[in-house]
């Protein structure tokens, strides 16, 4: 399969993800973005499964695009049985709820809402198994990562999970996190609250600045946890899985190379790994994989530069200079 074909069914996956977590949250503007993603979702699924099976994929109405995707499949794919994976009926009426939604500010129920989730995963994971021939498993978002250490991190941890290793999985997925947050932070400096902070650390000998101590280590974290645009529930929910109760949003990875940030966190979370069967983890590392790319997802998708770039510019250019200097040197010393 052509690589921006598979980008694009992690594309489809993405949105539909995005969809759920609107109906989860259920508000009414909520709803109103869950219907847009799920019928966006299979929009764009409709328009590359006519891409991959080599027909034309002109800009067509929605009916028009269905029938097409149903003709092309019982031509090219005689032993799909399209009638069964494609629903028909269900996804004309989950554009005609898209519609209403879009257009008229119709706002389904939460049962209707729940009804259309369930039928567009459907769609999805029968059409990308029969016609693409793949698993919606092995389409990992992870492929969205820019970062190139971060993708790989996020990439293992997925594959740890599908195939159940959850212990391995946890550990490589909180090591994705970890290292994203720090980049990030490296990304969104201006406060300098951290660096504050840090410099009231050898008053903590005085007993009279406790007090105060604590409430600046308090303060610096929620301050942090919002210049990151965390979630912030979801991010104690994911302090407390990784009984890392201590752990705030200045905790930093002491290594940006990848075997010495396992180590890191293979102590971290050796407890946690002890006192919960590898089963029981499943749940904490399906969270945790949602939690870790919705964030860095959302991280890379304002580019800036961390703050050390300048600086690590000025001196790889020095270094540069003095390199062709002492090159232009030895070659002077050896024509004389």
């Amino acid at each position: 399969m052509e690589e921006y074909i598979f980008r694009r069914l992690v594309y489809v996956k993405r949105l539909y993800i995005h969809g759920a977590e609107h109906a989860e949250s259920g508000t009414q503007v909520d709803l109103a973005l869950a219907i847009l993603n799920f019928d966006n979702a299979l929009e764009m699924l409709l328009y590359a499964t006519l891409e991959f099976l080599g027909h034309s994929i002109k800009n067509k109405g929605f009916h028009e695009l269905l029938n097409s995707v149903n003709e092309v499949i019982k031509k090219e794919r005689p032993n799909v049985n399209i009638d069964k994976i494609l629903c028909e009926r269900e996804v004309k009426n989950l554009h005609t709820a898209r519609n209403n939604v879009q257009h008229h500010g119709v706002i389904p129920s939460a049962e209707d809402i729940k009804r259309f989730q369930v039928l567009t995963e459907y769609v999805i994971t029968h059409i990308i198994k029969e016609i693409f021939g793949i698993s919606v498993l092995d389409i990992s978002l992870g492929h969205l990562i820019k970062d190139k250490m971060v993708r790989e991190l996020y990439l293992h941890a997925d594959n740890a999970y599908l195939s159940k290793n959850y212990s391995e999985a946890l550990i490589y997925c909180v090591a994705t996190f970890e290292t994203a947050k720090n980049k990030e932070q490296d990304r969104i400096y201006g406060s300098g609250l951290t660096f504050m902070r840090l410099s009231v650390e050898d008053k903590r000998l005085n007993r009279s600045m406790k007090p105060i101590i604590e409430y600046i280590d308090a303060l610096t974290e929620e301050v942090e946890v919002l210049k990151l645009r965390l979630d912030y529930k979801k991010y104690q929910k994911y302090r407390s899985i990784i009984r890392a109760t201590e752990l705030t949003p200045s905790y930093r990875m002491t290594s940006y190379n990848i075997d010495s940030i396992i180590t890191e966190t293979k102590k971290l979370l050796n407890e946690k790994i002890q006192k919960t069967g590898a089963q029981d983890l499943k749940g904490d590392v399906e969270f945790c994989l949602n939690f870790a790319i919705e964030s860095i997802l959302r991280w890379e998708s304002v580019l800036r530069e961390a703050w050390y770039e300048p600086l690590r510019r000025t001196i790889n250019q020095f270094l540069r200079s003095r390199e062709n200097a002492e090159k232009e040197m030895t070659e002077s010393e050896r024509f004389s």
